[in-house]
């Protein structure tokens, strides 16, 4: 049997189980990217249209990432989307189906930086590059 194995920044489709406890979740297959992974769970967050039903562009959430089509055709792209970050879900590896690409460095860092104000990082950062500027005068 083939062990699937993942990597941050991966895009892959996700078969994400429906929740009931909240009517705003994404649920579905639906590209995703890793964030992270272990043994059995991954942290994924899910990569939606751009574009409701009706072809009206969505509003764009906090923290969220647009994709555009040209740039990603080869993960199957066909509209532009959207990388979700508010709705990170953490699913078992076998709900992810496969891996369809991967996110380019520019998006990456999108990334990294919307995770760190989401979380309100930026101070622990700052704190952390102060300490190992400190560290590297002392040496």
């Amino acid at each position: 049997m083939e062990k699937k194995q993942f990597d941050r920044y991966d895009v892959c489709y996700v078969n994400f189980p429906q929740d009931s406890s909240t009517s705003v979740t994404i649920f579905g297959v639906h590209r995703a990217v890793i964030l992270s992974g272990g043994k059995y769970l991954y942290s994924v967050v899910p990569v939606t249209s751009l574009f409701d039903k009706t072809n009206k562009r969505k509003q764009l959430l906090d923290f969220d990432i647009v994709l555009l089509k040209e740039q990603y055709q080869d993960i199957t792209v066909v509209k532009d989307s959207i990388i979700r970050l508010s709705q990170i879900k953490t699913v078992d590896k076998e709900f992810i189906i496969g891996k369809v690409g991967r996110l380019k460095e520019e998006d990456q860092i999108g990334v990294e930086l919307n995770l760190v104000e989401m979380f309100g990082l930026s101070g622990v950062l700052n704190a952390l590059i102060d300490l190992n500027w400190k560290f590297e005068r002392v040496s």
